[in-house]
């Protein structure tokens, strides 16, 4: 396989889990009376056509978004569920199930404060630990941080691959959650595996940065997604991490979840951001938004509006073949997203019908 396939293989699956990974939030003004309609023509770049696609029952329209920086992968997307927003809301907090499919190996959602035991089901694998011994600053086929850098080569000369060195990368990743929820951004790794390093915490805000329509109207969430330090009642969030088959290596990464609800035009809205903070391959940093809009309130015709936004730095789509590759890339990623968008449609929508059917006119949304 060459080195283009690999990688426009390895996006093709990239769009199916940047779906499930994660949302944004937000609050946005009553235009014209149709406030997702704009939404989805000013940031979703949507044509007429797609919002003739959007307004069909059922309807799904997935685009490419021009992309700012080399490397950087964006899409956008919307699609009409039957389902109430606190029904989505009470699936994304169940993560583990939300995201269960067979490109998911493992997941689990960390603890408040993260433990040791959280991270009991996480396993590199075999050929991810034996590369550790040769990892040395600018060159290291896994992405860490210097003190990872430090840690783990020496233990692996020491120990060699096995569950102790399993247990010393735990340990690393358990040290870095820990200082993100206790630090926030000043913590944000920095990958040494290149030269020059990777910042995420910069390469974050440059993403961030393709959102700035979200500071105007959502303040309070754009401010926590640059700074999780400070505690904010209106937004409940968890962090998880989960190992997933990308293409040529399984990646290994941690999400910052938050989400918010509010009022739009008399109407429910919610929104549910993820912040990428460590993924071991392909991945410099990601942010996935989705804005959820309520159409009926009436949980026996219950209806939402979803709209997902995705941007994603990646180490990739740089080289000689890059313009060739994008192409390839950009097209799987959106035949890709419209098949999500579907499947994700088809999938709540016959859970919530299940759970009317069992509980009545109300749904469980506890999770």
């Amino acid at each position: 396989m060459s080195g283009f396939e690999g990688t426009s293989k390895m996006f093709t699956k990239t769009a199916a889990t940047l779906l499930t990974f994660g949302f944004f939030l937000g609050q946005f003004p009553v235009m014209g009376g149709q406030p997702f309609s704009s939404l989805l023509g000013q940031q979703a770049r949507a044509s007429s056509n797609d919002l003739k696609l959007y307004n069909n029952s059922g309807g799904v329209f997935a685009k490419i978004l021009p992309h700012v920086r080399k490397g950087e992968i964006a899409a956008a997307g919307a699609v009409q569920i039957s389902v109430t927003i606190d029904f989505f809301i009470a699936r994304i907090r169940g993560i583990e199930a939300f995201k269960k499919g067979p490109a998911v190996l493992s997941i689990d959602k960390f603890s408040d404060p993260p433990r040791e035991q959280d991270l009991r089901k996480l396993d590199l694998g075999k050929k991810e630990l034996d590369s550790l011994a040769g990892c040395r600053p600018g060159r290291c086929p896994l992405k860490l941080s210097s003190e990872m850098m430090n840690r783990l080569p020496r233990t692996a000369a020491t120990l060699g691959p096995g569950p102790k060195l399993e247990s010393e990368f735990r340990a690393a990743l358990l040290n870095y959650v820990s200082s993100y929820v206790e630090k926030g951004a000043p913590a944000m790794m920095t990958y040494c595996d290149t030269d020059p390093p990777v910042q995420t915490g910069r390469e974050f805000l440059a993403v961030l940065g393709q959102f700035v329509w979200l500071e105007k109207y959502a303040p309070l969430l754009f401010e926590a997604l640059r700074d999780p330090r400070a505690a904010r009642p209106e937004i409940d969030d968890f962090l998880y991490w989960s190992k997933e088959s990308f293409g040529l290596k399984p990646v290994v990464s941690v999400t910052h979840v938050l989400i918010f609800k509010t009022m739009v035009g008399g109407k429910q809205w919610a929104f549910i951001a993820s912040k990428q903070i460590y993924a071991n391959h392909y991945f410099d940093t990601s942010l996935g938004l989705t804005v959820l809009a309520e159409e009926s309130a009436d949980p026996a015709h219950a209806r939402i509006s979803v709209a997902y936004f995705n941007r994603s730095q990646t180490d990739g789509l740089r080289g000689w073949f890059a313009s060739i590759e994008r192409s390839i890339v950009e097209g799987r990623v959106r035949a890709s997203l419209l098949k999500n968008l579907a499947g994700m449609r088809d999938r709540l929508g016959k859970a919530y019908q299940d759970e009317l059917a069992i509980n009545g006119r109300r749904p469980s949304t506890a999770r």
